[in-house]
């Protein structure tokens, strides 16, 4: 595998909007992207807007606040569940059958394995989980974006990635050192989302609001055709986007998205202080988050768009 590495100490005299690095074994035809930042895109918000954003999307959340089942390994081994994780989720209405009770739990490396006896007809039934873990997957109501707005830039990055991709994919094939295939599918799919997005936002332009949020069909005129900006992301996030809430440690693991179908995974982290989270949520389970604060009375949270 060949390796290219640009520094902003070497052929850039200015910090480049966009840093992306590109993978591949070398046999096939197809890389993948392993990192792609957006330099000029960094959120500044107050302790008080972090602990806001954090509650918008905790309280987005199903109502257990625990992702189990999640595929793809992120979740963790079960053997590095702690002991309190475990008391609070099967103690959780609604997450287990019966509140775990007259259930036998078996422990996977990856899984844990629920056999318990049907109520009703007497039969042996089974349920799996992985490592239950605070956060997993919401929606973002669309008025988040009048009061956060990098939000709207934070949702723009896959798509703007995607244009990146497509403006520079026939260079990289006609490269003899590297011509690859830029994970293909995911891209092809975003330039679809673009699309189907464009075509709704057109048709609002044209006098037909059927298909727009209700927040906007009240909107005056004017301002949707002024913030287009907002028009356009706020129908993408309503029919393309996917959120995930990570506040726990993540080590090296495999993503397997909806379907299983390719897609770019997008995400941003907060740190805030752990007196901002209020009392009995998450940081009494996972006291750092995600981890990686600047002192251990930090926080991490990361919101993911995939």
């Amino acid at each position: 595998m060949d390796g290219y590495l640009f520094l902003g100490s070497g052929p850039f005299t200015n910090v480049p909007d966009v840093t992306m690095i590109i993978g591949s074994d070398g046999i096939g035809s197809y890389a993948s992207i392993l990192l792609c930042r957006f330099h000029k895109i960094k959120p500044s918000l107050s302790g008080a807007e972090k602990e806001s954003l954090f509650l918008a999307a905790w309280y987005s959340l199903k109502s257990s606040k625990f992702e189990c089942r999640r595929s793809g390994g992120s979740s963790g081994l079960t053997s590095s569940t702690p002991k309190n994780v475990m008391s609070k989720f099967i103690s959780t209405p609604g997450t287990t059958p019966r509140f775990g009770k007259g259930a036998i739990w078996i422990r996977g490396r990856e899984t844990w394995f629920v056999y318990y006896i049907g109520t009703f007809d007497g039969k042996v039934k089974r349920v799996k989980y992985t490592n239950p873990v605070p956060g997993g997957p919401f929606k973002f109501k669309p008025p988040i974006f009048q009061q956060y707005s990098f939000l709207l830039d934070f949702i723009s990055i896959k798509p703007i990635t995607a244009r990146i991709v497509e403006a520079i994919q026939e260079k990289i094939l006609n490269n003899n050192k590297i011509g690859v295939w830029i994970t293909p599918q995911a891209v092809a799919k975003e330039v679809m989302n673009i699309t189907k997005t464009e075509m709704v936002v057109s048709c609002s332009q044209n006098g037909t609001a059927d298909r727009l949020p209700s927040h906007l069909k009240r909107a005056p005129e004017q301002l949707l055709r002024r913030n287009r900006k907002l028009v356009f992301y706020t129908i993408y996030n309503r029919d393309h986007v996917n959120y995930t809430m990570v506040c726990h440690p993540v080590g090296l693991h495999t993503d397997h998205f909806l379907e299983d179908k390719p897609t770019l995974e997008n995400k941003v982290c907060f740190e805030m202080h752990k007196s901002r989270i209020p009392k009995k949520i998450v940081h009494q389970l996972y006291p750092n988050g995600r981890g990686g604060g600047e002192s251990s009375s930090s926080f991490v949270f990361a919101i993911l768009d995939w």
